[in-house]
């Protein structure tokens, strides 16, 4: 039988019910706040004004939780999770952050080291290792093309990183020579020891074993050497859909301050939300991620249990039936907009709060968030209070002429400021002098409305406009994601040139869509192509089908003319992270598509009326 939930379902919190999600200030630039906040009152970030950096973080899991259990982990198929408690993982990091010391590694805010890897419980000690000595830790994300991670190696100068296999660390070490900073590889996991010492050296690269850091900072015991607030935590590189990669510099109070907000939002007065030390979050998402980055941080500071994913994503079931995390009381969406229908689905089904929420790693994830007790769909709240010594959580709308939108109008490009904005680009002033203006106004490069209850809706993206042959700007994302919700498309790329006047797309086609599709009596021209061509997608007769019949859906999702594609590659090769043509939020990476199908698409161009 099924072990007993140990609390009982949750219901939606009874909010009062604000007239608006925010609240607009004296002046012309129509700067909003949120209207939890009484005007004028300051945030403090975490509502426990004693937590000011991670390593305050964790001293507080340990107290709230009794020195409870913290993370957990399963070691194989068929395998029960087992427990690190709180004052072991302090007590681990130290150790291993000692380790690190002996080997020359220097306790300073200005020192970075790299960890790479999935999910696992050294991976936290790892993390808190470096936090427990001012050591800014530079995330080595596993689904990134290795050549990024050469990149994110040389750009940040790394000497040490931690892998959490051996396969990975003999990958780095291969090719140390592209990257000549790299002295140190620890490994995560071995079966059993795999060195002679717990340490070898190949080429002009050391090799060391967990076990031999572990031991060798018990023996080297050295104090702890905590960060100040505004001391960079980690650098998260973004996803690069417009180019390589750009380290996010976040420091302490910035992710703390976000932290602060979201608690702030779900769990004080008038809100209802408890979360404890009796609540299990089930954690898959890489620590690479900024969103992750601030989960983890809200379920040390409820001192909850955090169970780690066996790292086999079609075996997430069998983790939740072993783990049994805490009956679902919540449920977030981001990343990219969720469907009316989607969303309204997953309210009923789970029946419990579903809140869509709007960031970017530059304001550490958290930047507007929808409230508990909203049952509207199509927005995304209003401003998340991520203001951690200034007054207020500050959202503005900024004019951007070439579109035609202009604030005074309620839309224009989404602008952040407070204390969870990132301190910078790494290494990068010209980037950051763009991202952030004089004011300390960070540029999204969203272009959002904001809606009568005063609740923020993302309408378009900026930079991924382009214009076509007429002088009509097209955003591809708006057209994509139309076509998308097609049952004849699985993925598909829209693009197009200011050399042209019409739009084309790559298609991932839903084959057995289309093949049934095509055997419908009414399509009984395209039957025979079906059977007589096993590669039917290349004919030119089942493309204009495929074209033609998003055309009409396109055209009652409300897509004007010039939106509408007028030719399309059909394929049956999925876009992927692995491939490099998505980021590892599944965004696509228009500059490496227009690349990788650069002949189909002059090839779909060379038709100049299309289909």
């Amino acid at each position: 039988m099924p072990a007993e939930p140990s609390k009982t379902v949750p219901t939606y919190p009874k909010h009062p019910k604000f007239e608006n999600y925010s609240r607009i200030l004296p002046g012309e630039e129509r700067i909003h706040e949120s209207v939890l906040i009484p005007s004028g009152k300051r945030i403090t970030g975490p509502a426990d004004d004693s937590v000011k950096t991670l390593f305050d973080l964790l001293q507080r899991g340990i107290r709230v939780s009794g020195n409870g259990e913290f993370v957990g982990e399963r070691k194989g198929p068929n395998k029960e999770y087992t427990w690190l408690r709180y004052q072991q993982m302090a007590t681990s990091a130290q150790l291993i952050g000692s380790g690190l010391i002996a080997l020359g590694v220097k306790p300073s805010a200005e020192n970075r080291v790299g960890i790479a890897g999935a999910n696992c419980s050294e991976y936290l000690i790892a993390t808190f290792a470096l936090v427990s000595y001012s050591i800014i830790n530079v995330p080595l994300y596993q689904n990134y093309k290795f050549e990024a991670l050469i990149e994110i190696v040389n750009n940040c100068e790394l000497e040490v990183i931690f892998c959490d296999n051996l396969e990975r660390a003999l990958t780095f070490q291969n090719s140390s020579s592209e990257m000549p900073s790299l002295k140190k590889i620890i490994i995560f996991h071995t079966d059993k020891p795999i060195f002679a010492n717990g340490k070898t050296t190949k080429g002009n690269v050391e090799l060391i074993e967990w076990d031999y850091l572990l031991k060798l900072g018990e023996n080297n015991l050295a104090p702890v050497s905590p960060p100040e607030p505004n001391d960079i935590y980690i650098i998260c590189n973004t996803s690069g859909t417009t180019g390589r990669p750009k380290g996010v510099q976040l420091s302490h109070k910035a992710i703390l301050t976000a932290m602060g907000g979201l608690y702030h939002q779900w769990c004080i007065d008038p809100n209802c939300m408890v979360f404890d030390k009796d609540d299990v979050y089930l954690s898959f998402l890489s620590p690479a991620h900024v969103y992750e980055q601030l989960m983890q941080a809200f379920i040390i500071y409820n001192g909850a249990k955090l169970g780690l994913y066996s790292g086999n994503i079609t075996k997430l079931l069998d983790d939740m039936q072993i783990l049994k995390p805490t009956i679902v009381s919540l449920v977030t969406s981001g990343g990219a907009p969720i469907t009316a229908k989607v969303m309204n689905f997953s309210k009923i089904i789970y029946g419990v709060p579903l809140v869509e929420g709007y960031g970017q790693s530059e304001c550490s994830a958290a930047g507007t968030l929808s409230m508990l007790s909203d049952t509207g769909n199509g927005h995304v709240g209003g401003p998340v209070k991520f203001l951690y010594l200034s007054p207020w959580a500050q959202v503005k709308l900024s004019d951007v002429e070439e579109l035609n939108y202009f604030a005074a109008d309620d839309k224009g490009e989404v602008c952040f400021r407070g204390s969870a904005i990132m301190s910078g680009y790494f290494r990068e002033p010209e980037l950051t002098a763009k991202a952030i203006d004089s004011d300390g106004w960070l540029h999204t490069g969203d272009i959002g409305q904001w809606l009568p209850n005063g609740s923020l809706r993302i309408i378009d993206r900026k930079n991924n406009f382009f214009k076509l042959a007429q002088g009509d700007f097209v955003s591809p994302e708006q057209v994509e994601n139309v076509y998308s919700q097609h049952e004849l498309v699985n993925q598909i790329f829209v693009d197009g040139k200011t050399t042209e006047s019409f739009l084309i797309a790559i298609i991932v086609i839903n084959i057995k869509a289309l093949e049934a599709e095509l055997g419908k009596p009414s399509n009984s021209r395209y039957k025979a192509l079906v059977d007589k061509e096993p590669d039917f997608l290349d004919n030119e007769y089942v493309r204009e089908f495929v074209v033609q019949e998003l055309r009409i859906f396109g055209a009652s999702k409300g897509l004007n003319t010039l939106e509408q594609i007028k030719a399309a590659e059909l394929t049956l090769e999925e876009f992927t992270v692995e491939s490099g043509l998505l980021t590892p939020t599944l965004k696509i990476k228009r500059q490496q598509m227009r690349q990788k199908y650069e002949k189909t698409i002059e090839k779909l161009y060379s038709d100049t009326n299309g289909f």
